[in-house]
C-alpha cells in the first residue's frame, strides 16, 4: 500500500541524471508528497540518482531524488522517482499547486469547452493566481476525513471526542458541539493503528463556524511540528487509500470509524504474518 495518494497530472518534468548531458524532457503522469511517475525519454537504472525540475510551478520546485523503477514502453520509458527522506513538506507546496491547475483545466472545459495541456494551464493558472493571497494562504491540500479524534483545550484542561472534517499538513478541521474562541490553544489527538497512542498535534483555533447544528472549528498547527506532521500525514493518507482499497474491491463505503479500526486490524495481521 502507498504511503501517499497519487494525483494525477501532465505538467512537464526535467529529469536531470548523474551525467550532466542526461537530461529528460517529458510529461509527469502522477505526483504524490514522497515522489512523481513520469514518462522519460531516456533510460535509468533502479537505485540512479537524479534531480527533479519542475518549472511550471511557482515558485519552481527542484528537488533530488532516487529512481524506484523505470518500465521500457513503446515511445521511451515510464519512471517512478522517489524524493530523498525528509523532503515530503517541500513537496507538498508543489503537489498542492499541481491539484489546483488540473482543477483549472477541468473548470476551463467545462465554461469555455477548452481542452488545456498541463504546460498551457499551468501558465494561465499562474498568471490568474500569482497574485491572491488567498491561494498562498492555502498552501496545502485538504484531505476529507471523518475518523474519530479527541480534542484537548489546553486552558480549560477539558477533553471530548470528535470527528475530524478534514487535515492538511498545516492545519485541521474537526467538529465541535460548541463554539471556540480564535485564538484558543488546542491539542488534536489522533487515533493510533499501530497499538500505540498518536502524539498528540498542538495548534491555535483559527476560525469557528456554525454548521449543521454543530460548530466546524479550523486549527492551525504549530510551525515546528513540521517533521512530525508529515508522519501524520502518511496515517492519513494511508488511511485514505486503505477505505479506497476496500470501496473498490469489496463494494463496501467505510465510515471513519471502521476505516480506523478495519485498517489497525490489517495491520496486526501484517505483524502476525511477519513474526511466524
Amino acid at each position: 500500500m502507498r504511503e501517499f495518494r497519487r494525483y494525477t497530472t501532465d505538467i512537464p518534468v526535467n529529469i536531470l541524471g548523474k551525467n550532466a548531458a542526461a537530461m529528460s524532457s517529458r510529461q509527469l503522469y502522477n505526483v504524490s508528497y514522497g515522489g512523481v511517475a513520469c514518462h522519460s525519454e531516456l533510460q535509468f537504472k533502479s537505485g540512479d540518482l537524479v534531480l527533479v525540475r519542475i518549472s511550471h510551478v511557482d515558485p519552481p520546485f527542484e528537488v533530488s531524488g532516487i529512481v524506484v523503477w523505470c518500465d521500457a514502453v513503446e515511445d521511451g520509458y515510464e519512471l517512478g522517482i522517489q524524493f530523498n527522506e525528509g523532503r515530503e513538506a517541500f513537496a507538498a507546496r508543489m503537489v498542492a499547486q499541481v491539484c489546483q491547475i488540473e482543477q483549472y483545466k477541468n473548470q476551463v472545459l467545462e465554461a469555455e469547452g477548452r481542452t488545456l495541456s498541463g504546460d498551457v494551464a499551468a501558465l494561465e493558472w499562474i498568471e490568474k493566481n500569482a497574485h491572491r493571497q488567498d491561494v498562498h494562504e492555502r498552501a496545502f491540500i485538504r484531505h476529507p476525513q471523518d475518523i474519530p479524534i479527541e480534542i484537548l483545550r489546553t486552558k480549560q484542561s477539558l477533553s471530548f471526542d470528535s470527528k475530524l472534517r478534514n487535515f492538511s499538513l498545516d492545519g485541521a478541521c474537526f467538529a465541535s458541539a460548541s463554539a471556540i474562541k480564535l485564538g484558543e490553544h488546542v491539542q488534536v489527538q489522533l487515533p493510533g493503528v499501530d497499538g500505540q497512542r498518536a502524539k498528540k498535534l498542538e495548534g491555535i483555533v483559527i476560525w469557528c463556524c456554525k454548521k449543521d447544528g454543530q460548530h466546524d472549528v479550523g486549527v492551525k498547527f504549530k510551525e515546528d511540528d513540521g517533521v512530525f506532521n508529515i508522519e501524520m500525514l502518511k496515517l492519513i493518507s494511508r488511511l485514505e487509500s486503505f477505505k479506497d482499497e476496500v470501496e473498490r474491491r469489496d463494494g463496501r463505503s467505510l465510515t471513519g470509524e471502521e476505516t480506523v479500526t478495519e485498517f489497525a486490524a490489517y495491520l496486526a495481521k501484517l505483524n502476525l504474518k511477519v513474526v511466524d
